[in-house]
């Protein structure tokens, strides 16, 4: 049935009287049509249900482990994750659990576990009872903090979180720090060009850099140094390659130069020598957990940053 006219009903004005009622009959005729309106609309105002409780038994990991999957950046570096390491992390941490009686797998289970498949498990502590892991050192945290802050800094690929806990599968070396995948086309276009991979040598020689301010230029580890300098001429080959694409002479075979190892030297040095002490923040949060997320340690570098513009720095 076609919708009934409009009612036009006179206009109240101060001194006039009320209008009169409609007639219950044509009220009640209206209720269809407006219902047509206003029905949806109301329904669209009800407020979802809540949602049931987290069953943590159901789930088998705590509502904690919960939260913390959907609201940090734990797999910053997902993109260098195959489906092997994401179940080999799951079983790792299943296997925590129940090696400590829990009955569902808590956040320090999962930070394990994931340390632990890309770094290795831990090591033992020297002359330790059984089960006793070695600690943290500090020169190993410095060493670290100087890459993070630099790579921070200089924009150059989001750090995803750094282990500083000795562990059997880095290489000979006691820590790691590991960097996310480039997150979309802007960054992926700039991966490989001559400004990235200067920035890149930057970051591999700021670790030797922080343990040059902070122990002195004679303490620094020559084991590190031979792997950052190996890592570095690397960089520079693929430099060489770039900026000098019709060259004749192949980067393996061209002669390195070496200002170009002092360039990426001065660059750290001019990052981290004005913020000693951002460096030793850093160094310090991570001897006392032992691990950081790039979120952590970002977090830290813009408190220390506004406190130095408060200060007048």
């Amino acid at each position: 049935s076609p919708l009934p006219l409009p009612l036009s009903l006179p206009m109240r004005h101060s001194n006039s009287p009320l209008p009169l009622p409609l007639h219950l009959p044509m009220r009640l005729s209206l209720l269809p049509s407006l219902s047509r309106f206003f029905l949806p609309f109301l329904a669209s105002q009800k407020q979802p249900p809540p949602p049931p409780p987290f069953n943590e038994t159901e789930h088998g990991i705590s509502a904690a482990t919960d939260q913390f999957l959907r609201h940090s950046n734990f797999l910053g570096a997902a993109g260098d994750l195959s489906p092997a390491q994401l179940e080999a992390i799951a079983n790792k941490a299943k296997h925590l659990c129940m090696k400590r009686n829990g009955t569902v797998v808590e956040t320090n289970d999962l930070k394990e576990a994931l340390d632990t498949v890309l770094a290795g498990e831990r090591k033992q502590a020297d002359g330790g009872n059984p089960g006793e892991f070695a600690k943290a050192d500090i020169r190993d945290c410095v060493y670290l903090a100087g890459k993070a802050i630099v790579a921070t800094r200089l924009g150059w690929r989001r750090v995803s979180h750094i282990i500083a806990s000795p562990r059997t599968g880095i290489e000979g070396l006691a820590s790691s720090i590991l960097f996310e995948s480039p997150r979309n086309s802007r960054e992926r276009g700039v991966a490989g060009t001559v400004e990235a991979l200067r920035q890149e040598m930057a970051v591999r020689m700021a670790g030797k850099v922080a343990e040059e301010i902070v122990y002195g230029t004679e303490s620094v580890s020559a084991e590190r140094l031979k792997v950052d300098y190996k890592e570095t001429e690397e960089l520079v080959k693929q430099l060489l390659a770039v900026s000098n694409p019709v060259s004749r002479i192949a980067p393996w075979e061209a002669n390195i130069d070496p200002e170009i190892f002092q360039k990426a030297d001065q660059t750290a040095y001019d990052i981290l020598f004005p913020h000693e002490e951002l460096l030793r923040e850093v160094a310090n949060a991570l001897v006392a957990e032992e691990r950081m997320t790039g979120h952590e340690v970002r977090q830290m570098m813009h408190r220390y940053f506004v406190r130095l513009q408060l200060h007048g720095g």
